[in-house]
């Protein structure tokens, strides 16, 4: 059996592929744990910068795997269910950037996971869409509180009840994706963009992160107390120095 998610080190930078192509990368328990897993072991190596996430063949992931949701019991999908959750929270926690690389269809689930990432590029022969209304499902994943804040409640309302498909252009257009590109450019564009933030001072990146998430649940005021705090932080730390005495010896 292959193995379901695929976990390479490129430097700085961890690759994570989705490895269910005969599947269009459909997300069943096996996988889901894996990744989790896998994200841990990202989280704990100081020597990983920046994470991308992908699919194999021609899919990013059509979601849930629905065969195996077909036949489930209530515990089973509740137990779905919570690594579904589980895995939204971890990468909501990573202290790195995460970069989707949506190579194809990201549907449902799917489009759900790329949600979770912070930066999504997508090539030209991409496509999203949320069919769960259709099948009587409601969205999981924190998908409401992130498509919202990306998007806008009244794109992601209508891309739910309607169930209407976009392809890469029309992601880009309403902000849901970050950057288009040519299907052969996709993962040479990640790359370097993922080295380019891997190259940047950790500690910085990591509170970056977490400020854009904080923000978006607090208030002003807040915001600002822990803007201070974190940029204290930063500034005491040794890379931070570091790059602050290379940027004035270059200038």
């Amino acid at each position: 059996m292959n193995d379901p998610v695929l976990f390479e080190k490129k430097g700085p930078v961890a690759w994570v592929t989705l490895n269910r192509p005969h599947a269009l990368n459909a997300m069943n328990g096996q996988l889901l744990r894996q990744l989790i897993s896998t994200i841990k072991t990202i989280c704990h190596d100081d020597r990983l910068k920046a994470m991308v996430l992908t699919g194999s063949g021609r899919s990013f992931s059509v979601g849930g795997d629905i065969k195996e949701m077909e036949g489930a019991s209530e515990k089973d999908l509740a137990q779905s269910l919570s690594l579904f959750q589980q895995l939204s929270q971890d990468m909501h926690n990573l202290d790195k950037p995460i970069i989707a690389a949506v190579n194809g269809y990201a549907l449902a689930g799917g489009f759900e996971l790329a949600l979770c990432c912070d930066v999504r590029v997508a090539s030209q022969e991409s496509q999203f869409a949320l069919p769960d209304a259709k099948i009587g499902l409601s969205p999981t994943s924190a998908m409401t509180y992130l498509l919202t804040r990306t998007i806008g409640m009244g794109r992601a309302m209508h891309l739910y009840l309607t169930g209407e498909t976009l392809n890469a252009e029309q992601a880009e257009r309403i902000g849901l994706i970050t950057k288009v590109t040519d299907q052969e450019g996709l993962f040479n564009e990640v790359e370097l963009m993922a080295r380019s933030i891997a190259e940047l001072p950790g500690l910085g990146v990591g509170f970056a992160k977490r400020l854009f998430h904080m923000a978006a649940e607090t208030s002003f005021a807040n915001t600002l107390v822990c803007e201070k705090e974190f940029e204290m932080h930063c500034f005491r730390s040794k890379e931070t120095q570091q790059a602050l005495a290379a940027f004035s010896k270059k200038n």
